[in-house]
């Protein structure tokens, strides 16, 4: 049962990190070009914002990431436009709260580097009290 639930979670978590495909473990730190995420205050039309620049940046929207947050993937020509005049001229729009750079993901870590980790055996039970293995809460897949 526990393998099935680590699959179907390992499953969902590609899917989500995976499908904008921007990990990449020599480019962290780094942003894709021409692309940018986007906040809008509630209410407001993303349409708005990319009817009122000029057509030669060719601002589209690429993906609705969220409609409770009402946030938005935005894609431009970046060859035309540079990437930091792009992200000013968005936070000079009314409608925006939040814009940034679609940066590269990186993956890590979800073990924490607590030094008495390996006695919490109710986190990540392998076996290391004398106790039965994988009988733990799997609080490590949410970390």
């Amino acid at each position: 049962m526990k393998a099935t639930i680590f699959t179907i979670t390992l499953i969902l978590y590609q899917g989500i990190f995976f499908s904008q495909n921007n990990f990449s473990p020599n480019r962290v730190g780094s942003y894709i070009p021409g692309d940018l995420i986007v906040q809008l205050s509630p209410g407001s039309k993303v349409r708005n914002i990319t009817n009122r620049i000029s057509k030669k940046y060719d601002l589209n929207v690429f993906k609705h990431l969220s409609n409770t947050a009402n946030i938005w993937q935005l894609k431009f020509n970046s060859e035309i436009i540079d990437q930091q005049y792009m992200l000013d001229w968005l936070y000079k729009q009314p409608e925006v709260l939040l814009a940034q750079n679609n940066y590269y993901l990186e993956l890590r870590s979800s073990i924490p580097n607590d030094v008495n980790f390996d006695q919490q055996w109710h986190h990540h039970n392998t076996g290391q009290t004398g106790g039965t293995e994988d009988a733990d809460i799997d609080s490590d897949l949410a970390w």
